[in-house]
């Protein structure tokens, strides 16, 4: 009976073991620093424009990098932002172009709607792409309206792409 106890236990820490051996790789992101600059960026032009803002940067998984927001806006616009930069991680193309395309395509409609809790197929998400790769995303909330999002998100891409790796 003990050693079947001793056997049960070895069994766990082996499988424990092997378990932590096979996490995978973290997923690729833009550095820490980048991700804080190009949200602070946006931030700083949505707010040169009167809008107060969230701004979410994801890495290639669509983990959360960055979330900063601005002073003066809603706790509540961190969900939005997020959610249009796992958008755009996710289909690699910028949330406008998918706001466009879920009007006409039923199964990609169907899929933001299945999947609305993490997807947002609005403006002001897009894709941070290095060599042709996905490595992550930024994501603006709180404009009047996504394509105001998306030009402070652009500015705040812009601020960062040629140091991306």
């Amino acid at each position: 009976m003990q050693a079947m106890k001793l056997l049960g236990l070895l069994l766990v820490c082996l499988c424990s073991v092997s378990a932590y051996a096979q996490r995978p790789a973290p997923a690729r992101a833009p550095a820490t620093e980048l991700a804080l600059e190009a949200a602070h960026t946006a931030i700083a032009v949505c707010a040169a424009n009167g809008f107060n803002v969230a701004v979410s940067v994801v890495d290639a998984a669509g983990g959360v990098r960055v979330l900063a927001v601005a002073d003066g806006a809603g706790a509540r616009l961190g969900m939005p932002a997020t959610r249009k930069a796992t958008a755009a991680v996710t289909f690699g193309v910028p949330t406008a172009t998918l706001e466009e395309q879920v009007k006409t395509d039923v199964a990609l409609a169907a899929r933001f709607e299945a999947e609305s809790a993490t997807l947002y197929a609005r403006a002001g998400g897009l894709p941070l792409i290095v060599n042709g790769e996905v490595i992550g995303a930024i994501g603006v909330g709180g404009a009047p309206d996504g394509m105001q999002d998306e030009h402070c998100a652009a500015q705040g891409l812009a601020a960062i792409q040629d140091r991306l790796m």
